[in-house]
């Protein structure tokens, strides 16, 4: 049994998805290589497309039949963290 009525079927909110995936991709990057600024900065920009992906996942969900504001969240918080990961690692001296 649904609980939703029949024209009412929720659709995956995709942006939300990928700013989750974007943001594990921010924290593993400076993982794999430790004091490569390249990838430190390739960890910023993920952080930096986690953050916009996920603002507009949580637009997306205030769509009427949209879900996913939770993923739209958590990528929101991982992207953060990310951010502020790649920010220190950038300013810390080799």
């Amino acid at each position: 049994m649904s609980t939703q009525s029949e024209g009412m079927v929720k659709k995956r909110n995709k942006p939300a998805l990928a700013s989750v995936a974007w943001g594990v991709i921010a924290l593993l990057l400076p993982l794999l290589g430790r004091g490569s600024t390249l990838l430190e900065v390739l960890a910023l920009l993920s952080s930096l497309v986690a953050l916009w992906t996920a603002r507009a996942g949580v637009r997306k969900a205030k769509e009427p039949g949209q879900k996913g504001r939770n993923w739209a969240i958590s990528g929101l918080i991982i992207g953060g963290i990310g951010l502020v990961v790649a920010i220190l690692l950038l300013i810390s001296p080799s």
